[in-house]
């Protein structure tokens, strides 16, 4: 079992897409939905460190009422399993300095997000958001390293991806 002193930093988009999963025990079958809803079970069963920030949690609210209503209720669950099973932390939003040396490093509309993820030294902020958050500048810049929910079960947990085929790797047509 992987160590509780690992902490993560966790994007909103990573907790919109295991909020959109039909039930807490089913697995929807779009990749990243299936993915992050895995990745939270993993973190419960691990016993990692979970951080956000309040603006985190204010755009996942905000972005799964737009997508899909019925998952605001698989949410709410959610973030109630964390909070009541592993360490869980809200911390500060950032301060108007911390968001200033986040501008160059990332797109504008996720500066207060990796500004707050600096705040909270992890080890890892996990994301979706390829573009913005696993790039060169960002590596350059933070003391952490930025990964998919599935690079992080691969390479940190040691998780192997189910596939269809019976452990070989299935090849996707274009």
């Amino acid at each position: 079992m992987v160590s509780t002193q690992i902490s993560l930093f966790l994007d909103a988009n990573v907790l919109v897409a295991a909020s959109i999963a039909k039930s807490l025990l089913e697995t929807a079958s779009s990749k990243k939905i299936g993915s992050s809803l895995k990745f939270i079970f993993s973190c419960l069963d691990h016993q990692l460190t979970v951080k956000v920030s309040q603006q985190v949690l204010e755009e996942a609210a905000r972005n799964i009422k737009i997508r899909n209503q019925e998952a605001v209720t698989h949410y709410e669950k959610i973030l109630k399993i964390l909070a009541g099973n592993l360490k869980f932390i809200i911390v500060d939003n950032p301060t108007l300095e911390e968001i200033k040396f986040a501008i160059p490093l990332t797109h504008k509309n996720d500066v207060p997000i990796l500004a707050a993820a600096i705040k909270s030294r992890p080890d890892y902020l996990i994301t979706w958001n390829r573009n913005h958050f696993i790039n060169p500048k960002v590596k350059a810049a933070c003391d952490f390293e930025c990964m998919t929910p599935d690079i992080f079960m691969k390479k940190v947990l040691r998780i192997k991806p189910k596939t269809k085929s019976g452990g070989k790797k299935e090849r996707i047509s274009p």
